[in-house]
């Protein structure tokens, strides 16, 4: 692997992006930084900000930059039921357990959900409790409220 990383700094919200040959696998809201190498790919840079930028503003629902999911491959099976589900829907634990053909899985798949390595673009924040509750989130219940307010969830 070629990891290098990246900051940014978004309407308040710090971002540590980290990539692999130009793909974006990591995308956290932190302030922390990395020991990993500067990425210098400006074009990569420039398009993970624009689009970061236009979702929090509310102009975009999707992010199109290049990512690469890495994981098991139960994590990514459950990471692309995240994928799609539609700006402003949720789902809860238990649909993508059915989803994936095992109801039974709810509490593996939650497991999946919180390693999830690039917030927002796979949008577990669109994933909540059967009761519906909001239910964890890595960056904070505060982050995922506001996320929910932006997509009018």
């Amino acid at each position: 692997m070629n990891k290098k990383y990246f900051s940014l700094k978004i309407l308040n919200n710090d971002f540590l992006i980290i990539t692999n040959n130009d793909k974006v696998i990591s995308l956290d809201i932190t302030n922390e930084t990395s020991n990993l190498t500067k990425e210098d790919n400006l074009d990569l840079i420039n398009n993970v900000e624009q689009e970061l930028t236009n979702y929090l503003l509310g102009k975009s629902k999707e992010l199109n930059f290049p990512y690469q999911l890495i994981g098991t491959n139960f994590q990514k099976s459950v990471w692309e039921i995240l994928l799609k589900i539609n700006y402003g829907e949720t789902l809860n634990y238990e649909d993508i357990a059915v989803k994936l053909g095992d109801k039974s899985k709810v509490r593996a798949v939650g497991n999946a959900v919180g390693k999830n390595p690039i917030l927002i673009k796979v949008p577990c924040h669109r994933v909540i409790r059967k009761n519906g509750e909001l239910g964890g989130f890595s960056s904070g219940i505060d982050v995922k409220l506001k996320l929910h307010e932006i997509e009018g969830i």
